[in-house]
């Protein structure tokens, strides 16, 4: 493009002698200027194929703020699925020299089998990895049911959620984001970790992802399929307006992605877990372990669902995590 510039202003000077360029040289510099249009057109159409291919949507990178001290935060909205992807990003305050481990977790909360927003309460989960002086982006997941009271909104939530393949694409994409724009993460060491819902999407993110260098689980519901019947869920119900629910229960089930899963894992559970069975964990790792030689299983006696897994839990899993 500067070279036809400098044409341009080279051909349309006039001679030593005064006079305006030949006819020649007008149709050279006519020619030149029509080239040169053409490329703006299609540098601008390019420009425009890519906007409309992100939706209409831009990249939105909020204002940095001290969130504790030494600790710096902001959000980001990328663009994508059914609406903006947001990401919450700590950091060292102040610069190191060296590179970082980073840790990618998903908000807790959900049934699994549709997506969740970022919220407040999950912040209990992030800053004990952020207080590391690791870099932790969190990233929220594709349908989230704007009214739990409504089925039609519950169905659409399901329905957003397997679009973006179990949130798989949320992953990636909060994945492919943060490589780009944070030049201090570690490639080499990338960790998936979560809680329950978050937990069962690690290992989904571990079965999927090779970039990641290990998985760091807390209570994660492993047979989505199986509980999902357990739990009462109008399975059938649900098929009738959601064509396919049976078969995408089993795709986001980590008991079946188990063989995929080559990264080294960290599971936790408490025995008195109300909520995630000790037989589910127990099943996973005993299939897991087949395939995988970098399993490590802990549990504790008691605790329940959230306090051990913020009490004893994380503690354990980044002592795990310098390990590996």
């Amino acid at each position: 493009m500067n070279d036809l510039f400098l044409e341009l202003e080279k051909m349309s000077r006039k001679d030593p002698g005064g006079r305006p360029p030949e006819p020649k040289r007008k149709m050279r510099l006519l020619a030149a200027v029509t080239v040169l249009c053409l490329a703006c057109f299609s540098f601008f159409a390019a420009d425009m194929s890519f906007k409309r291919s992100l939706g209409h949507m831009s990249i939105k990178v909020g204002d940095t703020r001290q969130i504790e001290p030494g600790i710096a935060w902001h959000e980001v909205d990328l663009p994508g699925g059914d609406g903006t992807r947001t990401l919450w990003i700590y950091e060292p305050q102040h610069p190191v020299a060296e590179k970082l481990p980073c840790v990618f977790i998903a908000p807790s909360g959900s049934t699994c089998f549709y997506g969740m927003k970022l919220g407040d309460k999950d912040r209990a989960e992030h800053l004990p990895l952020a207080r590391e002086g690791w870099i932790v982006v969190a990233y929220s997941l594709d349908g989230i049911v704007d009214d739990r009271n409504s089925n039609s909104s519950v169905f659409s939530a399901i329905e957003s959620f397997r679009l973006a393949h179990s949130g798989l694409d949320n992953e990636k994409a909060a994945v492919d984001y943060a490589l780009k724009a944070l030049p201090a993460i570690d490639t080499k060491r990338i960790y998936a970790a979560g809680h329950s819902s978050a937990a069962t999407m690690a290992l989904m993110a571990a079965s999927n992802d090779p970039r990641f260098a290990g998985c760091v689980a807390y209570a994660p519901l492993c047979d989505v399929s199986g509980q999902a019947v357990n739990r009462g869920v109008a399975v059938d119900t649900i098929s009738q307006s959601v064509p396919g629910f049976k078969s995408f229960l089993v795709d986001c089930s980590p008991i079946k992605r188990a063989a995929a899963i080559h990264c080294p894992v960290y599971l936790f559970h408490a025995d008195d877990d109300a909520e995630i069975s000790t037989t589910d964990v127990t099943g996973f790792f005993k299939t897991l372990s087949q395939t995988n030689n970098g399993v490590t299983f802990e549990h504790v006696p008691s605790g329940g669902h959230y306090d051990s897994m913020i009490q004893q839990g994380i503690p354990r899993g980044i002592a795990w995590i310098k390990q590996h």
